[in-house]
């Protein structure tokens, strides 16, 4: 199977759901903008740090599979 870059797109739906998961009675609004870039915003609820550290997590595991998928490239595991 090829691998391929998760799109923005898919990337900001898994941010709303781990938001909704981790805050289901707050409503929050995130958006992709420009090519590689997403915008939350929400009213009342969580600060700027909690989501931050969600984003933060998402970051983290895109790089870590970026990081392995590279490495078994390098070693021929993946085509």
């Amino acid at each position: 199977m090829p691998i391929r870059e998760v799109p923005v797109t898919e990337i900001t739906k898994m941010m709303r759901e781990e938001l909704k998961s981790v805050f289901p009675k707050i409503d929050f609004s995130v958006r992709k903008t420009g090519y590689d870039s997403i915008y939350v915003t929400w009213t009342d609820g969580p600060t700027q740090a909690e989501v931050q550290a969600i984003d933060d997590k998402l970051v983290a595991t895109s790089q870590a599979l970026v990081a392995l998928i590279t490495d078994l490239k390098a070693n021929g595991a993946l085509t």
